[in-house]
């Protein structure tokens, strides 16, 4: 048997005490008193805590060691006997902390081949919005899918479906704001709901949105296709409100004044045509109806330093989210594209402002179910990245407005492809470059790679020109990968200060 290798889920260690075992190179080690907090990045599952007696064990193997002749010495310390070690030594190479052979020096690229038992599906079911943001992708042209286009994209996904014996699917409306086009919605629900009747596939629906328009309809929508909602925010007040600002004030989001630092000016005092405030009322509709929307959070140059109070809002108030990590220097993505621009002090400043966050999220009285509840884009904390951080091209399907299809949401307005009756090869069309064909192997070395995996493909092509390579924010993941694990051993540790393991996954203390 080999653990060497990534697997899809951990294996079942079959006792042998003639097998050496050896440390893993990746794993990550953290004091956290009385406990060390060890996560092997390149293996599923999330850190956990050991005793002081099962690091002294699992340091016996550093050099490579026989179990057997490990396991004499401890037998009888603490009062277990030569099973009770055998059982932690079997759980330790479970959770890949232990392998039976040396890792490489570096991780060998493997091709992506999912499983197409499951498809991601974002629609981009129109063109037009309500706000308007400067670096918005999607281009106001007031078009969006009309029923023919519903009908056919309905039966390629059925097609596709029925072809691969698909039985996952998540659609996820997007535009635009797509809740401006809610009969569109409804018809496609309707639609590929009763295609799909006779098939095993579970659709499960999502809204993403910007969370100004929520009324009585989209309400019974939301409850019959038992969808979930995503809301976006670009931070907490005036930080949300210097971008979210209603389309009709377009000119005035030029002159917005200066954010204050001062925390009672926070909220939508300076910016009373953003769109901050509405949001607010809304999710609290929205809350009242039973639904807790997740929220995803946008992160750039110029709002980062609001990550503290956002955490504050999101988290102090129960609700759950991602945080995305904007590449983009400049206002618009069109003109921060085509530059290689210096990505140092950018990487520097959320550093700094993702550790104010962590710092305030650390106190006991936020009790966040991780990984879950908490996300940073792109990143894979839980189980080991497929040497891409996304389904790009693969089993992430982007559908336009017109039935296109494209490589990214951010590439809507690009290159695209006329689909054929297999979804899947249709999105490989889209985008050609392959992650076996890198533009550096630097990154293959890095402890980190399996959970980050280069990050953003489109990002790196268009700083970088190569879509597999080192991330200009690759810094910022050097430091926020560890500190996340950190942060999420804190939480392992207040848990059990508190009794609470049972929402906590991965707890050890043997």
């Amino acid at each position: 048997m080999s653990t060497s290798s990534t697997p899809s889920a951990a294996p079942k260690f079959e006792c042998d005490l003639g097998a050496t075992l050896f440390k893993s190179r990746w794993t990550f080690e953290h004091e956290m008193a009385p406990y060390t907090l060890l996560y092997a990045p390149d293996w599923p599952g999330m850190p956990v805590l050991v005793t002081d007696d099962v690091r002294q064990l699992y340091d016996d193997f550093s050099d490579g060691a026989p179990v057997g002749e490990v396991l004499s010495q401890f037998q009888g310390r603490t009062g277990k006997g030569f099973m009770e070690w055998l059982s932690v030594v079997n759980e330790l190479v479970e959770r890949g902390f232990l392998r039976d052979v040396p890792d490489a020096a570096t991780f060998t690229p493997k091709p992506y081949h999912p499983s197409r038992k499951s498809m991601n599906v974002w629609l981009h079911i129109n063109n037009y919005c309500n706000l308007a943001c400067s670096y918005c992708f999607v281009e106001h042209t007031k078009t969006y899918m009309e029923e023919p286009t519903i009908d056919s994209t309905v039966s390629l996904i059925s097609k596709t479906v029925r072809t691969h014996g698909v039985e996952d699917i998540l659609i996820k409306f997007a535009g635009g704001e797509p809740t401006l086009t809610l009969p569109q919605m409804e018809y496609f629900f309707d639609r590929l709901t009763d295609e799909l009747a006779d098939t095993k596939a579970y659709v499960h629906w999502t809204v993403l949105t910007n969370g100004t328009n929520v009324n009585d309809r989209f309400l019974r929508f939301i409850d019959r296709a038992k969808a979930t909602i995503s809301i976006s925010v670009d931070g907490y007040g005036d930080y949300h409100d210097l971008y979210r600002v209603y389309r009709t004030n377009e000119k005035s989001k030029r002159t917005l004044p200066v954010i204050s630092n001062n925390k009672s000016d926070s909220g939508n005092a300076h910016h009373p045509k953003g769109s901050w405030s509405v949001i607010n009322k809304n999710i609290e509709i929205l809350r009242r109806n039973g639904i807790v929307p997740y929220i995803n959070a946008m992160v750039g140059p110029k709002t980062s330093k609001g990550l503290p109070d956002l955490a504050r809002w999101m988290f102090g108030n129960g609700m759950i989210g991602t945080i995305h990590v904007v590449r983009n220097l400049e206002d618009s993505w069109a003109s921060g594209s085509h530059r290689k621009a210096q990505y140092g002090a950018y990487c520097d400043q959320l550093e700094e402002d993702f550790e104010k966050m962590f710092q305030e999220l650390e106190h006991e009285r936020y009790q966040i179910n991780l990984p879950r509840w908490m996300e940073v884009a792109e990143l894979y904390f839980d189980n080991p990245a497929p040497d891409i951080c996304c389904g790009i091209g693969t089993d992430h399907i982007v559908i336009k407005h017109d039935g296109t299809l494209a490589s990214c949401p951010m590439t809507v307005h690009e290159q695209t492809v006329i689909p054929t009756e297999d979804l899947f090869l249709s999105a490989k069309e889209t985008f050609k470059a392959s992650p076996d064909d890198r533009g550096s192997e630097e990154c293959l070395s890095c402890q980190w790679f399996k959970v980050c995996a280069s990050g953003c493909p489109v990002a790196n092509q268009r700083i970088r020109g190569h879509a597999f390579m080192q991330s200009p924010l690759c810094s910022f993941w050097k430091y926020v990968i560890p500190r996340y694990v950190v942060f999420y051993g804190t939480k392992l540790l207040q848990a059990k200060k508190n009794d609470m393991t049972a929402i906590w996954s991965g707890v050890e203390a043997k």
